[in-house]
């Protein structure tokens, strides 16, 4: 529960400080769950897109195939009005305060994700019917996607705390927060389909791992695994390549096999799984347009240049989208890269060549999905979003963090404080970036220091909320940097007394 308590308070700073509609395709999710809301599931077919200024004719049809048109209540409108600046870094983001949407008319709203499966909505819808005005329905959406990502973080470890000590379950919360990045936690707090890939990855990672710690799985355990899987796999079809790797990692950290896996969870599990892939791969393939990929898969120049549109898309998107990672100060970005790469590269040097071995296969199995995903979006204009990368980053770090938790020698050579505290720093480089998102939304990227007297955006709830949540979330992780004191660190410290 600490954890689901930390995972929600960091998103909640992201709620607060980030615009309406300034994270990506937030318009477009919102009025798909205004529309399950008003109990229509894939709207109506949209005809014609000529109006919207997408690049190619490919990815005009694309987005075509994929869209639907939701009749719904004016309570659902309020960021369709909001012209929000999602190029310029250096001016500020919104106006304040954003108008709601009360003079359009409350039909022909255009989804660009009507074919998502609904599953990704359903929490976030059920939240946003306690709204009492366009606002708080929007704000309430986003607390439903933070609370579903944070339930995801509470149920991996609720069911991992109980098999392990003090010093493995720190090392498994160093290498889960070295996973998660501004970018990560920004998105949990926006309405984004996207979080719960990423999230429910990391968590589906961890409960493969704690199942093959027991000799049979539990009801709970395994509840929580169908839980992850769902959330992580029944987004879009790359949702179930993203399980996979998930479940790849945790049976590759814990030394076991599939065929243990599947054992310790059982026959009625293993035909859920079945019965949930195949329904998610037909709803994509019933529903969703395929393209041809741009170049021939044996054309090893191509190969080579999607490799490199990799990067290269991720730091474009991410720079005109808003997400933090690469526009962040130089502090926050070598202090994640020294995090994530301090744990995996402690797991290579002290966990044995098996681990190496398994550690450069994972790193091969995801250059390998990021570029079939970078090759199969090219032809649309896309190339590779910042946003599927980061199951894959995620699962590094983590895998490395489940290693040390299962290997006695490596977890005996790392500095007990060194584990605590990462935490801790971790929470200081969110708070950090916070601050720096919200800089950036009131008086522009290179605006002054001091801003929070200048007439630009204000968070939800003004300046007090802010810090409230801020507070709040730097006590919680104080708290449970205390809880992760080894136990053979408190018997010293009474020794020396």
């Amino acid at each position: 529960m600490l954890a689901g308590a930390i995972a929600l308070l960091g998103a909640l700073l992201f709620l607060i400080v980030t615009p309406p509609g300034y994270n990506s395709d937030e318009p477009s999710h919102f009025t798909h769950i205004g529309g399950l809301v008003a109990w229509q599931l894939l709207g109506r077919e949209v005809r014609n897109l000529d109006a919207y200024p997408y690049k190619t004719i490919p990815q005009r049809e694309r987005v075509r195939e994929e869209s639907g048109i939701y009749d719904v209540d004016p309570d659902y409108m309020y960021i369709i009005a909001a012209p929000c600046n999602l190029r310029q870094q250096d001016v500020p983001a919104c106006p304040a305060p954003l108008p709601p949407a009360f003079d359009q008319f409350p039909h022909d709203q255009i989804s660009q994700h009507a074919h998502t499966a609904p599953t990704s909505y359903v929490i976030p819808a059920i939240f946003s019917i306690a709204g009492w005005s366009p606002r708080s329905t929007f704000f309430l959406a986003r607390l439903g996607v933070a609370f579903e990502a944070a339930s995801l973080v509470a149920a991996a470890f609720f069911c991992v705390a109980p098999l392990v000590d003090r010093r493995r379950l720190a090392a498994i919360a160093g290498g889960f927060v070295a996973a998660c990045s501004p970018l990560l936690v920004s998105i949990a707090g926006s309405v984004s389909t996207s979080a719960f890939e990423i999230v429910g990855s990391l968590s589906l990672a961890v409960l493969t791992w704690a199942t093959l710690q027991r000799q049979q799985a539990d009801r709970v355990l395994r509840l929580c695994w169908l839980y992850a899987f769902v959330a992580c796999a029944l987004t879009r079809s790359v949702g179930l390549a993203f399980a996979a790797m998930a479940v790849g990692t945790g049976i590759l950290s814990a030394g076991g096999s599939l065929r243990q896996l599947a054992a310790r969870l059982g026959r009625r599990v293993i035909v859920a799984v079945v019965v949930l892939a195949g329904a998610g791969l037909t709803w994509s393939a019933l529903l969703t347009v395929r393209m041809p990929p741009a170049d021939s898969i044996f054309d090893r120049a191509a190969l080579h240049r999607q490799l490199i549109a990799v990067w290269t898309g991720t730091r474009v998107w991410a720079d005109k989208l808003g997400w933090n990672d690469v526009r962040m100060p130089l502090i926050v970005v070598a202090g994640f890269a020294i995090l994530a790469l301090g744990w995996i590269g402690w797991a290579m040097v002290w966990c044995g060549r098996r681990w190496l071995a398994c550690a450069a296969a994972m790193i091969l199995a995801y250059v390998a999905l990021a570029t079939v995903i970078s090759r199969e979006l090219e032809p649309t204009g896309f190339a590779m979003q910042a946003r599927f990368l980061l199951p894959g980053l995620g699962l590094l770090p983590l895998g490395a963090g489940l290693r040390l938790a299962n290997d006695e020698n490596g977890r005996r050579r790392i500095p007990a404080g060194w584990m605590r505290y990462s935490l801790a720093v971790w929470a200081l480089l969110i708070s950090f970036a916070a601050y720096a998102v919200l800089r950036r939304n009131v008086v522009g990227e290179h605006g002054r220091l001091w801003f929070f007297s200048a007439p630009g955006y204000r968070p939800l709830g003004g300046w007090l909320l802010a810090v409230i949540a801020l507070i709040g979330f730097l006590g919680v992780v104080i708290f449970a940097v205390s809880r992760l004191a080894p136990a053979g660190e408190d018997v010293r410290k009474r020794s020396r007394a």
